[in-house]
């Protein structure tokens, strides 16, 4: 499902790639957030789970406490 023209609570958001020394190499990946999830608080989680799954960030383990 797209994003309606009527959807005024969407955003785009541009992701800069950066090189092996955190320099910005000028590609980027887009983010589109519909209004729905934004209302709904959802859009913190929904960037977090689409940036972990195309590798924009790694997911940070937690130390097992003894």
């Amino acid at each position: 499902m797209g994003i309606t023209a009527k959807d005024h609570g969407a955003v785009q958001i541009n992701i800069g790639d950066i090189d092996s020394t955190g320099v910005y190499n000028g590609e980027y990946q887009t983010l589109a957030l519909c209004g729905e999830v934004r209302k709904k608080g959802y859009a913190d989680q929904a960037v977090n789970r689409i940036a972990l799954k195309n590798g924009i960030l790694k997911e940070k383990k937690k130390p097992v406490k003894k």
